[in-house]
């Protein structure tokens, strides 16, 4: 018998019944894949030929009860209360820790999930589903913020702050109002870490990675407490040199450098009350970034000379810093470092906690309580014109903390109605204190003569050029909300209705101080202003399930994501809105041996929040994009070929644009003849993608294990992760579009029933070249710089639990 399965393009084809065995498999297996993908093919062959790996993008658990291929179940908590992923009428992916670990992954910007991007930028970081995202602004909250053990992380700087001891992450896609304490509008990335086990245990990890010269160290036990309580204790060091090199310096950079630590304490205070207690700390220093200018205009960096200018190339080096006169760096050492040795300095401290508290009644529903809060001090210093001397340097200080409660009432699901409800509040204050110092006099020759072939800038520039200012923004900011669903299920048909109400109150204080040309500080008129928003959010979903593995699902959700300030110069923004559309199938079939998931999706957003450069002063502007929308098609399939041999794929099609947006800022460089309103300096952008909206994205993975005997298990694996096109600037500098590309990971281990692991993961096999962010210089003349993505790693791990 022969089954042929077709999903966007991919095709098995081969498997064969066999009475004598219950599943086995013939001796060719041919995998062809199909459709608008381009050089993508030769790559996504290579895939199925190398030895496979569970891809980190889809988590699955082992099954081993009987020698029958099939696919394992994953048990996530996306609803508030534990369901099979299968369950969930939601567009939700799920990885286990265990993967993450297998993957040689260290931080959130690793994981590779078609129609998510979380990429590192220049003065924040972003997170974007399906095209939508937060910009870089302090001032903002994400669209698709964090979630760690329930505690609501909207701040943009917080996703480094989870990637420690993790059990779970689930990544939900589009609006989320009812499930989640603080709306979630574009999607949310829900982390659980691990909870003590009531046995005495622990594991060690070691880690080292020659390119990057990283060493990671990792440690955790779990202590029993008597009856019914235990504690887990976890700590993870890192250190990494960095993979590009500073040509003045001489070091390797990025250099990252973390440790994080964890305790948590599980227990039951009474017969039927539970108790969770979570405290954490986190370290985070970065010196020098990933950081190159790859297009230099012809006025960029003209104290130079031809002869000794570095080029402005896109390669392992980092080209922003180049080579100067021995002279002139003698002369004025002050203008090419900063305290710590480089250009480029970030630290970051953090500490929080959290305590949840379940009670379960009589009648079996269940009385939860969420406390959460956290603080933390981000420095950043940055050399925003990235050349050789600091024509123009920038620091942020960013002090942060928040307090949320969460209550839940959530009733037993034993019966064909189901109910949930839930009430949020929280309290936060941000205070960002931002420096800027524009000095054109350090870009002459300074004491030494010009070199040959140089151009000595005018004094009418350096002396307009001049200038220095202060801002402090300090945004106190408070919100609450009621929220909750009911369903009931007749039959193979479930209807489910739910609501949210969510009121966001923010009050803004602004000063700050400027003068030209920079002699001190001339205090600007303090700014105070405060803002109010409320909105009614319903959710309905209709299920429909024709047999035990099937579910088909449609939905209606309203986002909604408050106003607020822009961190820069104070400047309001209105609420963002938006309706959204899904479609889904989620099926289980050949005696639970293939999974196939499909979604067609559709979220109108009005008022969009949009941070844009605006290169007259050199700062990300806060506005509302009129309207955009985001649609496309999802499709995950998982086929277990053997019970040790597994074939996966998910792939995303996208098309996020620009519905109405006539008065996008114009990008760095724009002319009238390119689109530009010179007058009020804006370009009409409607129709055009939004920023991280590939047409194309998406996974193929297979992973393979074998007993080998003497306790040992062997295993090897693959996974290609690609995508298309894609900008990643808001104004959409066609200058900023990273292209399409595809990297190749691999892994080959082996484990001892013992509790010893060694193994050899390979990133980015083909060693591509590829930036998660890339912006306009301020001052740079329109000159573009990149956030380059790793090389080629090889990551050496041993392990031993006990």
């Amino acid at each position: 018998m022969v089954y042929q399965i077709g999903v966007i393009g991919l095709t098995i084809v081969g498997v064969r019944h066999n009475p004598l065995y219950r599943y086995t498999i013939r001796e060719e297996i041919m995998i062809c894949v199909q459709g608008k993908i381009g050089k993508f093919g030769s790559l996504m062959a290579a895939t199925m030929l190398a030895l496979p790996l569970a891809s980190p993008v889809f988590a699955q658990s082992d099954d081993k009860e009987d020698d029958a291929p099939a696919l394992g179940e994953i048990v996530v908590t996306a609803t508030k209360r534990p369901e099979r992923l299968q369950d969930v009428p939601i567009s939700v992916q799920a990885v286990t820790g265990d993967l993450l670990r297998s993957g040689a992954v260290q931080n959130f910007e690793d994981v590779q999930v078609p129609g998510l991007r979380v990429s590192r930028g220049g003065m924040a970081d972003t997170i974007t589903v399906r095209g939508i995202g937060s910009g870089q602004n302090l001032g903002f909250e994400q669209s698709a913020p964090m979630y760690i053990d329930g505690v609501y992380y909207g701040r943009a700087r917080t996703q480094r702050l989870g990637f420690l001891d993790i059990d779970r992450i689930e990544f939900l896609k589009g609006p989320q109002p009812t499930f989640l304490g603080k709306n979630a509008i574009a999607g949310a990335i829900n982390v659980t870490t691990r909870r003590p086990d009531e046995e005495f245990g622990g594991e060690v990890e070691f880690s080292y990675e020659p390119v990057t010269n990283e060493k990671a160290l990792f440690g955790a036990v779990d202590i029993p407490l008597g009856d019914d309580w235990a504690t887990r204790f976890a700590v993870r060091y890192r250190k990494s040199e960095g993979y590009l090199t500073n040509t003045v310096t001489g070091r390797k950079e990025p250099e990252i450098e973390d440790l994080l630590g964890r305790m948590i304490v599980t227990g039951q205070l009474a017969e039927r009350l539970k108790l969770t207690a979570i405290s954490y700390f986190g370290n985070n220093d970065d010196r020098g970034r990933n950081n190159q200018s790859i297009i230099c205009q012809p006025n960029f960096r003209r104290d130079i000379s031809d002869a000794v200018r570095e080029p402005c190339l896109f390669d392992r080096f980092k080209a922003s810093s180049g080579l100067i006169p021995s002279a002139a760096e003698s002369a004025r050492p002050d203008l090419y470092t900063d305290d710590n040795g480089g250009s480029f300095y970030n630290r970051m401290r953090s500490v929080g906690g959290t305590l949840l508290l379940d009670y379960e009644f009589d009648s079996g529903v269940t009385l939860s309580s969420v406390t959460g809060y956290y603080k933390y001090k981000n420095y950043q210093f940055i050399d925003t014109d990235q050349g050789i001397a600091n024509y123009s340097t920038a620091t942020f200080t960013e002090r942060y903390n928040q307090f949320s409660q969460e209550i839940r009432l959530i009733s037993p699901k034993d019966g064909p109605f189901n109910w949930f409800l839930g009430a949020y509040v929280d309290k936060n204050n941000n205070d960002v204190v931002s420096t800027s110092d524009n000095d054109a006099r350090n870009l002459l020759p300074l004491v030494v003569p010009p070199p040959p072939g140089s151009t000595n800038r005018t004094p009418a520039f350096v002396n307009a050029r001049i200038i220095g200012s202060v801002q402090d923004s300090i945004e106190d900011a408070s919100s609450w909300a009621l929220f909750g669903e009911a369903s009931y299920a007749l039959g193979p048909v479930t209807l489910r209705g739910g609501l949210r109400y969510e009121e966001v109150k923010k009050d803004l204080e602004f000063a700050g101080c400027e003068s030209t040309p920079y002699s001190g500080c001339t205090p600007l008129p303090v700014l105070q202003a405060d803002r109010k928003d409320k909105k009614l959010q319903p959710a309905i979903t209709l299920e429909f399930r024709p047999a035990e593995d099937v579910m088909l699902y449609t939905s209606f959700k309203k986002g909604f994501k408050s106003g607020g300030f822009s961190g820069t110069d104070g400047g309001p923004f209105n609420p963002e809105i938006a309706n959204a559309y899904e479609i889904g199938l989620k099926s289980r079939f050949f005696d639970k041996r293939v999974l196939l998931n499909l979604t067609a999706f559709r979220s109108d957003y009005k008022d969009l929040q949009v941070s844009s450069f605006d290169p007259a002063t050199a700062l990300f502007q806060t506005t509302n994009a009129a309207s955009a929308r985001t649609q496309g098609l999802e499709a995950e399939l998982q086929f277990a070929v053997t019970r040790d041999f597994r074939l996966s794929t998910n792939v995303t099609y996208l098309d996020a644009t620009y519905e109405d947006f006539t008065t996008a800022q114009c990008f760095a460089g724009q002319t009238a003849a390119l689109g530009c309103n010179t007058a009020n300096n804006t370009q009409n952008l409607s129709g055009v993608t939004t920023p991280y909206a590939p047409k194309w994205s998406g996974t193929i993975a297979a992973d393979w294990s074998q007993d080998i005997g003497s306790g040992l298990t062997l295993r090897a694996g693959s996974d290609l992760y690609f995508t298309g096109r894609f900008a990643t600037l808001t104004d959409i500098n066609p200058n900023s579009f990273q292209e399409k590309f595809a990297k190749l990971n691999a892994r080959l281990g082996l484990a001892s029933d013992s509790g010893w692991d060694l193994s050899l993961a390979v990133r980015n096999l083909t060693d591509k070249r590829t930036a998660a962010f890339k912006n306009t210089i301020p001052g740079g003349f329109n000159s573009i710089a990149a956030f380059t993505e790793p090389p080629r790693t090889f990551t050496i791990q041993a392990r031993y639990k006990f």
